[in-house]
């Protein structure tokens, strides 16, 4: 009997909790420039031009509405005039997939196309035909000057990117509040409830196999002729335990496999850090069908672990560490302005590039297919890319083995000449092995070096303090509402603070 059947363990989830959502637009996350998304551009300019304020998609059921997809269904029966005539919304309901369960869904796509779609309708299609040509050639002077800043200097690159930097161009971005513009919180109940009426409206099938639903996702994503909006989730575990559960009374609470046991493995480096959210805190994430997960390495170059607690199965890809290169060089090619001249060239959230395409210009290419009860494990350094199949719980964390200090100053070297933020200090992790006395010999001695050279560091910066005029420098006391130290003094200056 394997592990899948003997590990089961509680997933602790509450349907209040809330997290940050992103809307993912499935359509935009290989080719953001599409059909659907010119038509959508079109009708967005031809409101501007009449002030009808239309910030966000108008949703129903949670859901965004796919404006082009209604616009092209009404004409197709006829136009307006037959829609209610006929009394057919709810045939266009149908027709552009809207969950039955929506309430009122022929009503408010009645209202949505009167509100937004009439006057666009009322065009002649010379004008509309206008309409598209001005917003295409504004997209691709948009994608030009993309393309220019990839091969300017890191000085330039950084003067310029604020530029256009809005949603259009994104293909994963943060749910806001709608008229407010701040970043909204969902909860899990809600987050489910959309997640069963995107399932609804994307298959007939109520549990729909894996490769159909990695089929009609790829299809999706190559036509681009379908406004597809799904949506993702993660929240740390931290002081509210969710995920795995370590209570006494758990039969998994002390298993090394509960990802909060194996945080603290004897055999991980990071322990020795102690709790750090997003590193040796677990995460727990929620996804639905198509959730996309773009192609991505962790520019720390840490293995991590996760575990699909409950749900649907999750498709997985990967590029193995020694295919990375090969990788860089065809996403350069077929996606031109959306990668980055530095040493972490790949940003999150960024490429979604079928594999079946990457394999045929020669990228190393695996799939696996991870059902409930399972883990996957990513190495260090090797590119991931997932969609989801229907409504899942998984949850996951970073983990490092004494090596990867062998290669910690490269990454941190890579992670500044990049501009990117680590998520912990490298130096708090060298400490923290050096002073714990849990750690192996095998990860002392690979921290000497990095010891030596911070020591070497600190006294560098010590005689250029001297050099500005510091010459006594003292600890300040942390004990609270203790005195104020004295920490340091200039020539000829006052001493102390």
């Amino acid at each position: 009997m394997g592990l899948r059947e003997t590990f089961t363990p509680e997933c602790r989830v509450d349907d209040d909790m809330r997290f940050v959502a992103y809307n993912h637009y499935v359509h935009k996350v290989f080719r953001r420039w599409g059909p659907n998304f010119r038509e959508l551009l079109a009708i967005r300019r031809y409101l501007e031009q009449q002030q009808i304020d239309m910030d966000d998609l108008p949703l129903v059921g949670g859901m965004e509405i796919d404006l082009p997809g209604l616009y092209h269904t009404v004409q197709r029966l006829g136009g307006l005039n037959d829609v209610i005539a006929g009394r057919r919304w709810p045939a266009v309901a149908d027709l552009i997939h809207m969950p039955k369960c929506a309430q009122d869904r022929a009503v408010k796509l009645e209202q949505i196309y009167l509100k937004y779609l009439v006057g666009y309708t009322m065009l002649t299609e010379d004008e509309r035909k206008r309409l598209r040509t001005e917003v295409e050639t504004d997209w691709h002077r948009r994608e030009q000057q993309a393309r220019c800043r990839q091969l300017q200097t890191d000085d330039e690159d950084e003067q310029d990117s604020d530029e256009d930097d809005d949603d259009a161009a994104e293909c994963i971005v943060k749910v806001r509040e709608r008229g407010l513009g701040r970043v909204k919180t969902v909860s899990l109940g809600a987050f489910y409830r959309v997640a069963r009426n995107t399932a609804s409206l994307l298959f007939k099938q109520s549990d729909p196999k894996p490769e159909l639903v990695e089929d009609e996702y790829w299809k999706v994503v190559n036509e681009r002729d379908r406004h597809i909006c799904v949506y993702s989730g993660s929240v740390d575990c931290g002081a509210q335990s969710y995920g795995f559960v370590c209570d006494k009374k758990s039969q998994t609470s002390r298993l090394a496999w509960n990802l909060k046991v194996l945080s603290n493995n004897p055999g991980s480096i990071l322990r020795s850090m102690g709790q750090v959210m997003g590193v040796t805190v677990p995460t727990v994430h929620m996804s639905m069908a198509f959730t996309t997960g773009c192609w991505y390495s962790d520019p720390h170059s840490l293995p991590w672990i996760e575990y699909l607690h409950t749900g649907a199965s999750k498709v997985w890809y990967s590029v193995p560490a020694s295919g990375g290169e090969a990788l860089r060089r065809e996403l350069t090619e077929l996606m031109p302005g959306y990668l980055r001249q530095h040493p972490v060239w790949l940003p999150s959230d960024t490429a979604m590039v079928p594999p079946d395409l990457l394999a045929d210009r020669g990228v190393p290419v695996a799939r696996a297919v991870q059902q409930p009860g399972e883990f996957v494990v990513s190495f260090p350094r090797a590119f991931t890319a997932s969609v989801g199949t229907g409504y899942t719980l998984s949850e996951s964390v970073f983990f490092a083995t004494p090596d990867w200090l062998a290669s910690a100053t490269d990454v941190y070297d890579k992670l500044k000449l990049s501009g990117e933020p680590g998520v912990f200090s490298l130096d708090r992790l060298v400490l923290g092995v050096c002073s714990d006395p849990r750690a192996s010999l095998e990860a002392l001695a690979r921290c000497q070096p990095l010891l030596l050279d911070l020591q070497r560091q600190q006294h560098e910066q010590q005689q250029r303090l001297q050099q500005l005029g510091i010459t006594d420098p003292v600890k300040i006391s942390a004990k609270k509402g203790g005195p104020v130290a004295q920490v340091g003094g200039a020539r000829g200056g006052r001493q102390g603070v």
